[in-house]
Protein backbone atom coordinates (compact mmCIF):
# COMPACT_ATOMS: atom_id res chain seq x y z
CA UNK A 1 0.00 0.00 0.00
CA UNK A 2 2.77 2.59 0.90
CA UNK A 3 4.56 1.52 -1.93
CA UNK A 4 1.87 1.97 -4.31
CA UNK A 5 1.46 5.73 -2.91
CA UNK A 6 5.20 6.64 -3.28
CA UNK A 7 4.76 5.29 -7.06
CA UNK A 8 1.53 7.22 -7.70
CA UNK A 9 3.40 10.50 -6.11
CA UNK A 10 6.97 10.15 -8.18
CA UNK A 11 6.06 9.13 -11.42
CA UNK A 12 9.51 8.19 -13.74
CA UNK A 13 10.62 10.79 -15.79
CA UNK A 14 10.16 8.68 -18.65
CA UNK A 15 7.71 5.98 -20.35
CA UNK A 16 10.23 3.14 -20.44
CA UNK A 17 13.49 4.68 -17.74
CA UNK A 18 15.24 1.41 -19.12
CA UNK A 19 15.29 1.98 -22.55
CA UNK A 20 15.93 5.66 -22.08
CA UNK A 21 18.85 7.23 -24.43
CA UNK A 22 21.70 9.68 -23.36
CA UNK A 23 21.71 12.28 -25.27
CA UNK A 24 25.13 14.03 -24.99
CA UNK A 25 25.23 18.11 -24.69
CA UNK A 26 26.55 19.58 -27.86
CA UNK A 27 29.89 21.07 -27.72
CA UNK A 28 29.75 25.08 -27.89
CA UNK A 29 32.51 28.29 -27.84
CA UNK A 30 32.30 30.11 -24.26
CA UNK A 31 29.89 32.41 -26.27
CA UNK A 32 27.56 29.46 -26.26
CA UNK A 33 27.17 28.81 -29.94
CA UNK A 34 27.62 25.63 -31.27
CA UNK A 35 30.88 24.34 -32.48
CA UNK A 36 30.39 22.74 -36.13
CA UNK A 37 31.98 22.02 -39.05
CA UNK A 38 30.35 23.01 -42.34
CA UNK A 39 31.67 21.01 -45.24
CA UNK A 40 29.45 19.10 -48.29
CA UNK A 41 28.64 15.62 -48.83
CA UNK A 42 29.97 15.08 -52.43
CA UNK A 43 27.48 11.62 -52.79
CA UNK A 44 24.37 13.75 -52.09
CA UNK A 45 25.49 17.30 -52.72
CA UNK A 46 24.11 18.12 -50.04
CA UNK A 47 25.43 20.77 -46.52
CA UNK A 48 25.96 18.61 -43.70
CA UNK A 49 27.43 20.11 -40.35
CA UNK A 50 29.31 17.79 -38.01
CA UNK A 51 29.69 18.82 -34.24
CA UNK A 52 33.83 19.95 -33.51
CA UNK A 53 34.43 18.46 -29.96
CA UNK A 54 35.73 20.53 -27.46
CA UNK A 55 38.78 18.45 -26.76
CA UNK A 56 40.27 19.04 -30.58
CA UNK A 57 39.55 23.02 -29.92
CA UNK A 58 40.66 22.95 -26.35
CA UNK A 59 44.26 24.43 -25.41
CA UNK A 60 46.62 21.60 -23.83
CA UNK A 61 47.18 23.84 -20.31
CA UNK A 62 48.96 22.52 -17.30
CA UNK A 63 47.55 24.57 -13.97
CA UNK A 64 46.75 27.42 -16.18
CA UNK A 65 49.92 27.77 -18.20
CA UNK A 66 51.11 26.31 -21.56
CA UNK A 67 52.42 22.83 -21.07
CA UNK A 68 56.13 23.42 -22.28
CA UNK A 69 56.33 26.90 -20.58
CA UNK A 70 54.87 25.53 -17.32
CA UNK A 71 57.81 22.34 -17.87
CA UNK A 72 60.77 24.75 -18.05
CA UNK A 73 59.55 26.69 -15.28
CA UNK A 74 59.40 23.78 -13.47
CA UNK A 75 62.68 22.99 -14.36
CA UNK A 76 64.23 25.99 -13.59
CA UNK A 77 62.67 25.65 -9.98
CA UNK A 78 63.92 22.57 -9.35
CA UNK A 79 67.55 23.56 -10.69
CA UNK A 80 67.23 26.32 -8.23
CA UNK A 81 66.48 24.68 -5.66
CA UNK A 82 69.20 21.27 -6.41
CA UNK A 83 72.14 24.04 -7.28
CA UNK A 84 71.60 26.94 -4.94
CA UNK A 85 73.73 26.18 -1.77
CA UNK A 86 72.12 27.93 1.25
CA UNK A 87 68.67 26.86 1.98
CA UNK A 88 67.17 29.87 2.26
CA UNK A 89 67.57 31.28 -0.77
CA UNK A 90 66.55 28.00 -2.40
CA UNK A 91 62.31 29.12 -1.42
CA UNK A 92 63.52 32.57 -2.46
CA UNK A 93 64.41 30.80 -6.03
CA UNK A 94 61.57 28.80 -5.98
CA UNK A 95 59.26 31.28 -4.19
CA UNK A 96 59.85 34.31 -7.33
CA UNK A 97 59.40 31.57 -10.07
CA UNK A 98 56.49 30.37 -8.62
CA UNK A 99 54.95 33.71 -7.17
CA UNK A 100 56.14 36.03 -9.90
CA UNK A 101 56.39 33.73 -13.27
CA UNK A 102 53.48 32.00 -13.00
CA UNK A 103 51.35 34.69 -12.72
CA UNK A 104 52.88 35.81 -15.39
CA UNK A 105 52.67 33.03 -17.68
CA UNK A 106 48.89 32.59 -16.72
CA UNK A 107 48.20 35.99 -17.62
CA UNK A 108 49.94 35.38 -21.08
CA UNK A 109 48.20 31.75 -21.46
CA UNK A 110 44.78 33.25 -21.03
CA UNK A 111 45.57 35.92 -23.90
CA UNK A 112 47.44 33.19 -26.45
CA UNK A 113 47.14 29.50 -24.98
CA UNK A 114 49.67 29.43 -27.66
CA UNK A 115 52.01 31.95 -27.32
CA UNK A 116 55.17 30.56 -27.47
CA UNK A 117 54.59 28.41 -30.62
CA UNK A 118 53.47 31.45 -32.48
CA UNK A 119 56.82 33.16 -31.29
CA UNK A 120 58.87 30.65 -31.78
CA UNK A 121 57.25 29.65 -35.71
CA UNK A 122 57.66 34.09 -36.28
CA UNK A 123 61.54 34.65 -35.18
CA UNK A 124 62.99 33.19 -38.64
CA UNK A 125 60.73 36.19 -40.12
CA UNK A 126 61.99 38.99 -37.98
CA UNK A 127 64.15 40.31 -40.80
CA UNK A 128 61.39 40.37 -43.91
CA UNK A 129 58.63 41.54 -41.73
CA UNK A 130 59.93 44.65 -39.87
CA UNK A 131 57.67 45.01 -36.25
CA UNK A 132 56.04 48.55 -37.50
CA UNK A 133 55.70 50.54 -41.01
CA UNK A 134 58.85 52.30 -42.22
CA UNK A 135 58.89 56.06 -41.83
CA UNK A 136 60.09 56.60 -45.59
CA UNK A 137 56.75 54.49 -46.77
CA UNK A 138 54.44 56.40 -49.14
CA UNK A 139 50.87 55.91 -49.27
CA UNK A 140 49.41 55.09 -51.99
CA UNK A 141 46.52 57.05 -53.81
CA UNK A 142 43.20 55.04 -54.55
CA UNK A 143 44.02 55.61 -58.62
CA UNK A 144 47.46 53.68 -57.98
CA UNK A 145 46.41 51.31 -55.82
CA UNK A 146 43.42 50.19 -58.39
CA UNK A 147 45.87 50.34 -61.27
CA UNK A 148 48.44 47.73 -59.61
CA UNK A 149 45.32 45.72 -58.88
CA UNK A 150 44.49 45.65 -62.13
CA UNK A 151 47.82 44.48 -64.09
Amino acid sequence: MVRRRLAARNPPRHPDPGRRRHHPRRPRDRFGHLLTIEGWALATATRTTRPLYRSLARPDLLYGVERDLFLLEAMLAMFGIFFVPAFAWKLVVAGILFLVAHPLLVRVAKVDPRFSRVYLRSLPYLSHYPAGSHADVRRQSLEEFRAGVER
